[in-house]
């Protein structure tokens, strides 16, 4: 017998109240500890029993087999493309199931690994994993990756309610698919829920090709895919943007903005009533701007955390964050917009979803989005100060936002306190942190920490180089901890989704560059940091406060007393965020951009947080390793 099946017996015999949910999404109030399975495994889109599907007038039907109606609940459609490359899915879906516990509940999911090729790993997004460092689900950080064929048993407890969700941590699967929602809940809800998960979508090319494309001068069929550049002029790449995705379902436009009629995914609702709409963004690499035509959103928690409730017009959204919302549907019975745009001018790149009231029809919505030359039009988590005048669209920081309560923020205290300086920046071209680019190491460093060969040297880092290495800072265990998150480089770099693994964190400051307040465009990097011994920033490995008096909590405009909490916040271009947190939670946690190319070309570190003080892990756990024939077939110190 498996020790999985061992453990799930023991718990069955000790423990009435446990529920095995291999079947089911969802954990019942009264339960203490519940079991999951997901299986990860390859499928091709548009495909339905093994044979192609195509659109007709909006239905899906068999390819040139006549008028066999197929349910679309029932196939992978995606944006509807009919030439099909193979995605990843969890349980055979696009997202995954959704997870849905209660807090103080025990969770037991098992991973299966029916990829044929490659090896996965689970990161359970927003969870803090407190007293299960090994659980976090990073490959080479935490774990050692699942290989085909294998299963892994994550076990943990929901210790914070919140909208979470879970997504491959390992090379640039989550581009492909291998994402699903995680919801923690205190009770019961009252009031209806609808979970809306987005993200961009490349039917053209699998991630691998993509990330390589970008690299090495994207084209396609003899054409170099356009430079993205947000509304403040910053560089986003050559991300080739195709369509984008609501729950898995979105609609491929042609160049003269028509679409295949592919469907979307409709949540419906009825009139007169309050909904709590609970937003992931799983994307890759773009932010969205998601709005409801004719319905105001009421921002009431972002990343698991409360926030006081305000009402925009649209909120953006970067690839890890979450935000909840309110809507009351008080408009005439009838179907509305769900909009989503990204924040490149000029090119039309958006999702559409369906509101759909009871009693209205089958069709597409006729809505339109708020006329904002009329009323100026609010935007929640900009990553600029202004949009440009002729949107006539006003800007809202997070770091303007307030909890309901008063937070416990960790204050400064001289033998208690530690502050560092992260650059998150392309010097060079090179994606890092403080020049050092993240080089994963070949063991599981939590099990095997005398095995990492890969540590950065001193010699080979600092002030105007740029290095590969397994990139680290230490926290001492209890100590309060200030992190100065800074976007600095001469070529004005796009805002970074920077995320922490094993920790929500205070926003208390945020700093903006300067901008032309016409055209919303980028004009110089904010001079509260200074690149110490870089006066042209062009690595800005060594950031500073240039106002020498700034210390501890004598910084102008820090918010101690209800900042809002994140895991994952937008670092502006030119610009800086300041965190703190308390370092009560041992273990290694990976700090990095949201972005998945940035990630996987090395903007990342691990926080060594307390390291001798992390729990021993009661179940036994793989170990990993290359193999080392040095002495046996190679001479001894070669490569």
């Amino acid at each position: 017998m498996s020790a999985f099946f061992l453990l799930v017996l023991v718990l069955m015999l000790v423990n009435p109240s446990y529920v095995t949910l291999a079947r089911r999404n969802s954990c019942h109030y009264e339960d203490t500890v519940c079991e999951f399975s997901l299986t990860v495994t390859h499928k091709l889109p548009m495909t339905y029993h093994g044979h192609s599907v195509e659109i007709i007038d909006g239905k899906l039907y068999y390819f040139h087999k006549g008028k066999h109606y197929i349910d679309a609940d029932d196939v992978l459609t995606m944006d509807g493309y009919d030439e099909q490359w193979l995605a990843i899915t969890v349980n055979e879906t696009i997202p995954g199931p959704t997870i849905e516990v209660f807090i103080n509940q025990t969770v037991i999911i098992k991973v299966t690994n029916e990829l044929w090729s490659t090896a996965t790993s689970l990161h359970w997004h927003g969870i803090d994993q407190v007293g299960s460092p090994f659980m976090d689900g990073v490959s080479f950080v935490t774990q050692c990756p699942i290989q085909p064929s294998e299963s892994f048993i994550y076990i943990f407890n929901t210790t914070k309610t919140g909208t979470y969700f879970y997504h491959s941590h390992i090379g640039l699967q989550r581009i492909m698919g291998l994402y699903g929602a995680l919801i923690v809940r205190d009770k019961p809800p009252i009031i209806q829920e609808k979970v809306l998960i987005i993200s961009e979508y490349n039917h053209f090319w699998n991630a691998n090709k993509a990330w390589m494309k970008t690299i090495y001068s994207s084209a396609l069929h003899g054409k170099k895919t356009p430079d993205l550049r947000t509304y403040d002029g910053t560089y986003l790449g050559q991300f080739l943007y195709t369509s984008g995705l609501v729950n898995g379902r979105g609609r491929y436009y042609d160049k003269r903005g028509h679409h295949n009629g592919a469907p979307l995914s409709r949540f419906n609702v009825q009139q007169d009533r309050m909904y709590r709409f609970r937003v992931i963004s799983a994307a890759s690499e773009l932010p969205f701007e998601f709005s409801i035509d004719s319905h105001p959103l009421q921002i009431v928690a972002s990343d698991g955390a409360d926030l006081k409730g305000s009402f925009y017009d649209s909120v953006i959204i970067q690839p890890g964050e979450r935000y909840d919302f309110f809507i009351t549907t008080n408009k005439d019975i009838k179907n509305y917009w769900i909009r989503g745009k990204t924040l490149t001018e000029n090119l039309n790149q958006t999702f559409e979803a369906i509101l759909s009231y009871e009693g209205a029809s089958d069709t597409d919505p006729t809505s339109r989005s708020k006329n904002c030359s009329r009323t100026v039009c609010d935007v929640l988590n900009c990553p600029f100060m202004y949009f440009p005048v002729k949107y006539n669209k006003r800007c809202h920081s997070i770091s303007g936002l307030r909890s309901p309560k008063v937070q416990n923020v960790p204050k400064y205290e001289e033998h208690h306190w530690e502050e560092y300086f992260l650059n998150f920046a392309f010097p060079n071209g090179t994606a890092s942190v403080n020049g050092r680019s993240f080089l994963y190491p070949h063991v599981n460093p939590l099990l095997q920490p005398n095995e990492v060969k890969t540590l950065c040297k001193e010699t080979e880092c600092g002030p105007g180089k740029t290095c590969s290495c397994t990139h680290s800072i230490t926290l001492s265990n209890g100590n309060n901890v200030q992190l100065v998150l800074t976007n600095m480089h001469r070529l004005y770099g796009v805002s970074h989704p920077i995320h922490l693994h094993g920790h929500s964190f205070h926003v208390v400051k945020m700093g903006f560059p300067t901008y032309n307040k016409t055209t919303g465009k980028l004009i110089s990097i904010n001079k509260d940091i200074m690149c110490y011994g870089d006066t042209g920033y062009e690595y800005c490995n060594n950031p500073v406060w240039r106002n020498k008096t700034w210390k501890g909590d004598n910084i102008p405009g820090l918010n101690l007393v209800n900042p809002p909490l994140k895991d994952t916040v937008t670092l502006p271009s030119g610009g800086y965020v300041v965190v703190r947190l308390k370092a009560n939670n041992p273990g290694l946690w990976f700090m990095h951009c949201h972005m998945a190319f940035h990630t996987f070309e090395g903007m990342a570190l691990v926080v060594n947080e307390s390291f001798t003080d992390i729990p021993t892990w009661k179940y036994p756990l793989p170990k990993c390793r290359s193999v080392n024939l040095h002495g046996h077939f190679f001479s001894k110190g070669a490569d």
